[in-house]
C-alpha cells in the first residue's frame, strides 16, 4: 500500500510569501490596461491565451478593482511543478490562513490546469461561494473542454490576446501626430509585435532576445511538457514552416512533402499549437462543408513578434505580417473569420454571423494608386461581395483613404493603422 507524503508546509509557506511579494511589486508598477474584466457574483472568471500576452497582469487588475482580499499563486511554483496534487490547494489554503490571520475573498490562481484533478475542486469552491475566483490557462484546452465542463454556467472565459495597436502605442509611449508617423509606428508594430514586455523593453537587442525566450517557454512548457513529444526535432520543423507561413495557405500534405512528417503527426503538432494559442488555421468560406472542409487553410501566427523571432524568412514579409496583425485585431474583436476565393480571385477575410457572411476586408501594404495593384485588389473585393450578396467592403492599404462605386458596391479604402487603432 502507499500513502501520499503530505507537502511540506514550511516550504510551502516560504513559496506563498514568494508569491505575495511578487504580487504586492506588479500592483505597484501595474500600468493601466484597456478593457479589464469585471467580477461577476457566482461566477469563476477564465482569462486564457498565449503565454506573456497579459493574462496575469489583466487577472492582478481584476483583482485590485474588486477591492477583495487576494491571494495569488502561479502553480508553475517548482513545488507544484514536481507535486501536481489537488490536495495541495487545499495545503495551500490552510497554511495562507495560518499565517494571514484572515482567510481570502479572492484566490487568484495561474495555470491551474497544471495541477491534477484541478477540475472538481474548482467546481466545489464554485458551489460554495467560499472564495471567489480567477483562473488564468495558456491551453485552449482549458477553456474549450476542462473549464467550461468543470464549472459549467458558473465560468466567464475570456481570451486574451496580445495589445491592440492603440494600446502598444499606449505602452511603448509612442505619440503621432501625421499619417507618416502612424505608418512608423505601425511598421515597429508588426515587426516588434504586440506583447506588453516587448512594447516596455528598452531596446531592439533586449526585445528579440525576450521574444526568443518566449518562442522556447511556450514550445517547451506548453506544448513539448504538456504532450510528452519524443521527437521535438519535427516539432520545430513544423512550428518553423507555420510562422514561415504565416498568412499563407497550407494543408498537411504539404507539410508531409517539405519535411516527411506524416499527415496524422502534422494535425497532432498544428493541433497542440492552436491549443496553446500559438497558431490559428482559417478556412475557406464555402455554403458546402464539404468544400469547405476539403480546401486549403490560411495559417496566422498569435503576435507577428513571436512569428518573426522564429520565422525562417530572410525577408521581413511586412505585406502579410499586416494581414496577421489584421487577423489578430478582427479576434480581438470577437469576430468570426474566413477567407474567400474563387477561381480568379482571393479575399483575404470574411466575417461570419453563424453562417451569414455580414463583411469582407482585402489588406496590402501598398498605396493603391492607379495601377494593376489597384485593379487587382479592387476587383478580388467586389467579386467576393457580389458572390455573397453583400453591398460594402474593405480593402485596407499602407496610407490611402477613399470611397468608391463599382458595379453597386461601395469599396472603403482605409489606412491599416487607421483600422488597427479603432478608428
Amino acid at each position: 500500500m502507499s500513502y501520499k507524503v503530505p507537502m511540506d508546509r514550511g516550504r510551502l509557506k516560504a513559496s506563498i510569501d514568494e508569491w505575495r511579494a511578487w504580487h504586492e511589486r506588479a500592483l505597484a508598477a501595474m500600468k493601466p490596461r484597456r478593457d479589464v474584466p469585471r467580477l461577476s457574483k457566482g461566477h469563476a472568471l477564465g482569462l486564457l491565451g498565449v503565454r506573456r500576452a497579459g493574462k496575469t497582469w489583466l487577472a492582478v487588475a481584476a483583482a485590485r478593482r474588486s477591492g477583495l482580499r487576494t491571494l495569488y499563486y502561479n502553480f508553475e511554483d517548482p513545488l507544484f511543478y514536481a507535486e501536481p496534487r489537488v490536495d495541495g490547494i487545499d495545503t495551500l489554503l490552510s497554511v495562507h490562513a495560518e499565517f494571514a490571520g484572515a482567510e481570502p475573498e479572492l484566490l487568484v490562481f495561474d495555470e491551474l490546469q497544471n495541477i491534477d484533478g484541478w477540475e472538481r475542486w474548482a467546481r466545489k469552491t464554485v458551489d460554495t461561494g467560499r472564495y471567489r475566483l480567477i483562473v488564468t490557462g495558456s491551453s485552449a484546452r482549458l477553456l474549450s473542454a476542462e473549464l467550461a465542463t468543470a464549472i459549467a454556467g458558473r465560468v466567464l472565459a475570456q481570451t486574451v490576446w496580445p495589445l491592440g495597436f492603440a494600446e502598444y502605442l499606449e505602452f511603448a509611449g509612442v505619440s503621432c501626430a501625421s499619417p507618416a508617423e502612424y505608418v512608423g509606428a505601425t511598421r515597429a508594430y508588426l515587426r516588434w509585435g504586440g506583447l506588453p514586455e516587448i512594447a516596455l523593453a528598452g531596446d531592439d537587442v533586449e526585445r528579440g532576445r525576450i521574444l526568443r525566450q518566449y518562442v522556447d517557454d511556450i514550445l517547451l512548457k506548453d506544448v513539448i511538457s504538456r504532450h510528452g513529444i519524443r521527437s521535438p526535432r519535427r516539432l520545430f520543423q513544423v512550428v518553423a514552416y507555420a510562422t514561415t507561413n504565416a498568412a499563407c495557405l497550407f494543408s498537411h500534405n504539404r507539410v508531409k512533402g517539405a519535411f516527411g512528417v506524416d499527415v496524422q503527426t502534422s494535425q497532432e503538432y498544428f493541433g497542440y499549437l492552436e491549443e496553446a494559442f500559438l497558431v490559428f488555421a482559417v478556412p475557406r468560406y464555402h455554403p458546402n462543408l464539404k468544400v469547405q472542409a476539403r480546401d486549403p487553410q490560411k495559417l496566422y501566427v498569435v503576435d507577428t513578434g513571436l512569428r518573426n523571432a522564429f520565422s525562417r524568412s530572410a525577408s521581413d514579409d511586412i505585406g502579410r505580417m499586416a494581414e496577421n496583425a489584421v487577423y489578430v485585431e478582427l479576434r480581438r474583436r470577437g469576430h468570426d473569420v474566413t477567407y474567400w476565393r474563387d477561381a480568379a480571385h482571393e479575399v483575404d477575410f470574411v466575417l461570419r454571423d453563424g453562417p451569414r457572411p455580414v463583411g469582407a476586408l482585402q489588406v496590402t501594404w501598398s498605396s493603391l494608386e492607379q495601377g494593376a495593384v489597384r485593379d487587382r485588389e479592387v476587383a478580388g473585393l467586389v467579386a467576393c461581395l457580389e458572390a455573397l450578396g453583400l453591398t460594402e467592403g474593405t480593402i485596407l492599404t499602407l496610407d490611402r483613404d477613399e470611397r468608391l462605386e463599382v458595379r453597386g458596391r461601395r469599396v472603403l479604402i482605409r489606412p491599416i493603422w487607421q483600422f488597427l487603432s479603432g478608428e
